[in-house]
């Protein structure tokens, strides 16, 4: 499917659940990019694949936000609620929940109702919750985070825990790497955390009445969708020769949020988050393709005056779209899902020296040089 096509397909997904930014999607600025994550993590199967084809089945939907979760780029933006507003009624459920929040789907509270006597933040799909909201929470002094699921084997969207678990783990990892004190739990049961140990002085029974913070989408509300940022059917280049950069927010405020824990304590991490470019340079061409599709700029050309040549690679900034993996047509470039604490805190660039092409492969008169050399080349065998 070309980018053209995608990018129309992409568009009937649009909805107040979702919001589509098609200069992000990795498949519309390059065809020749495999990605499928959204596809893949759609629990409803309002995206799906026939025939090799994606397709879109809007009234599948069930606004979970799995989609834009599993998006590396934020191509895909949820809401009902969206991350301002999940964060903020977890925010008041930690202030009634005296240092314990609980988040729960929706399967949980259908099976196993007033199981909790302190607050609890209700969502689709625990999938709709991601990194930057759990560390945030525990930059906030949460000492205790509960992901509460139902049974997943019942549940007709129960794929989504996939995509919660590797969320999951990675906040761990993130937390447990900055020294980070607060408990996160998974359970399928209320943990005594989420137990109020004081008498609720309406009842006489143990705890406060139990409220569920519940979501627009588990309400049946909606809200109006952003207006999409990027309605045109193709992506422009810039002036660089580059397409358009891009830093996912969810990114910046997670790196905000760990900035506010303090000093990492461990040198790597492993995480689905970031990446670190490695290049062979005995098969670099040195076309710098990479570069040019690079979404979030976390690779950039140099070519200074002293002759020096190359790329810059920033692993705070890469997403781990591997786009660059796709496009480069050697296969000399690979990326690594360990990073360095230190580089993400602070925005640490590597300078990765290339030689120097005789053919600048991005410039305009690329093709005049090639058929310039093509030339000389054929006269010199007649010769």
């Amino acid at each position: 499917m070309n980018a053209r096509s995608r990018n129309g397909v992409l568009n009937a997904l649009s909805s107040t659940h979702i919001s589509v930014y098609q200069n992000r999607c990795m498949t519309v600025r390059n065809r020749n990019v495999a990605c499928a994550r959204c596809a893949e993590a759609c629990t409803s199967g309002c995206i799906h694949f026939e025939d090799g084809r994606l397709q879109i089945a809007q009234d599948l939907c069930i606004g979970c936000g799995t989609c834009a979760t599993a998006c590396p780029t934020c191509a895909l933006e949820a809401h009902c609620p969206n991350d301002a507003e999940l964060l903020s009624r977890c925010d008041e459920a930690l202030r009634l929940g005296d240092g314990a929040v609980g988040i729960s789907c929706s399967e949980f509270l259908t099976s196993k109702p007033a199981t909790a006597t302190k607050p609890l933040v209700e969502v689709t799909c625990l999938s709709r919750v991601g990194e930057n909201t759990l560390v945030e929470l525990a930059a906030r002094g949460a000492q205790d985070i509960v992901l509460l699921h139902g049974e997943c084997s019942r549940c007709e969207h129960g794929s989504c825990f996939g995509v919660s678990s590797e969320v999951f783990e990675s906040a761990c990892v993130l937390l447990a790497a900055w020294g980070c004190a607060t408990r996160l739990h998974m359970e399928s049961e209320v943990p005594e955390c989420l137990l109020a140990q004081s008498p609720n002085p309406s009842t006489g029974l143990p705890g406060a009445s139990f409220v569920s913070m519940r979501g627009d989408a588990a309400l049946g509300r909606t809200s109006p969708a952003p207006h999409d940022a990027t309605p045109t059917a193709c992506v422009r280049v810039m002036p660089d020769g580059t397409l358009p950069h891009f830093l996912p927010e969810r990114h910046e405020r997670l790196l905000d949020s760990l900035a506010t824990l303090g000093q990492p304590i461990e040198r790597v991490i492993r995480t689905r988050l970031w990446g670190r470019v490695s290049i062979d340079a005995s098969i670099c061409s040195s076309c710098r393709l990479c570069s040019v599709f690079c979404p979030t700029g976390a690779l950039s050309r140099f070519s200074d005056g002293d002759g020096s040549f190359g790329l810059e690679h920033c692993p705070g900034d890469c997403v781990q779209c591997r786009s660059c993996e796709a496009v480069c047509r050697h296969g000399a470039l690979t990326v690594s899902d360990e990073v360095l604490t230190a580089e993400l805190m602070d925005g640490a660039v590597e300078r990765i020296a290339m030689k120097k092409p005789e053919i600048d492969h991005n410039s305009a008169e690329s093709m005049m040089q090639k058929l310039q050399k093509n030339c000389r080349a054929v006269l010199s065998d007649k010769r």
